[in-house]
């Protein structure tokens, strides 16, 4: 029903997610359910005092999300070949009020010579590139989570250079390329145009690299 501007009805068991400004409602759940403030999801991170580079919400508010940087650990001053290929180093936190994601958080790097951001996928298992945690509680949870989180974004951290270190070791030719993007990529019907575009740019693209023979970080970023 609609009676004096809101809205009304029946959930037969647990409750629902609402909004309280706008009145919109965002998931059904169950008695149990305790919802958790943006604010009070993200607290655990006051632990380890970061930069906070942007945050907001996304969908009306279903989602919340911070972006932030550790103090420590700013950038990564990675050289390839003698040439510096610097990034900086990103946590993404994210949650959500409609039982979409618990808290999830994930370590991303940022190319700063495309902009790109260049996330690789978990590379070791002490080294996670995200993972997510329940919805924070007592004090003694919120900073083990917040060391936790501050281990494993060094630990990816290393990581992924040594592992930048590891693919710009491996020469690449056109007929290695051919084989690995034909590796990696879905055969489906637009493949040879796929393959095609990023031979071009891992020729010819100027933030792929300057100068020297290509390798396996070259087309990683083609």
């Amino acid at each position: 029903s609609n009676q004096g501007g809101g809205r009304r009805g029946t959930i037969p068991t647990g409750g629902a997610v609402v909004r309280t400004d706008t009145e919109e409602f965002f998931a059904v759940v169950s008695d149990e359910y305790q919802p958790v403030q943006y604010a009070q999801a993200f607290e655990f991170l006051n632990e380890i005092n970061p930069l906070v580079s942007s945050a907001g919400t996304l969908s009306g508010g279903r989602k919340g999300f911070m972006v932030v940087q550790v103090p420590d650990r700013l950038q990564l001053d990675l050289e390839i070949d003698g040439v510096g290929d610097p990034h900086d180093l990103y946590v993404i936190v994210q949650t959500s009020h409609d039982l979409s994601k618990a808290v999830e958080i994930a370590v991303m790097p940022l190319r700063t010579k495309c902009m790109h951001m260049l996330g690789l996928p978990t590379l070791m298992r002490d080294a996670p590139q995200r993972w997510s945690i329940k919805h924070i509680g007592d004090v003694q949870r919120k900073l083990a989570e917040a060391r936790k989180t501050l281990v494993r974004t060094h630990k990816y951290a290393d990581t992924f250079a040594a592992m930048t270190r590891q693919l710009a070791s491996i020469r690449v030719n056109d007929d290695t390329l051919n084989v690995v993007l034909k590796m990696v990529l879905p055969d489906k019907p637009r493949r040879d145009e796929q393959i095609s575009a990023i031979s071009h740019a891992f020729h010819t693209s100027d933030f792929v690299r300057e100068g020297g023979g290509r390798n396996g970080w070259d087309l990683v970023n083609a």
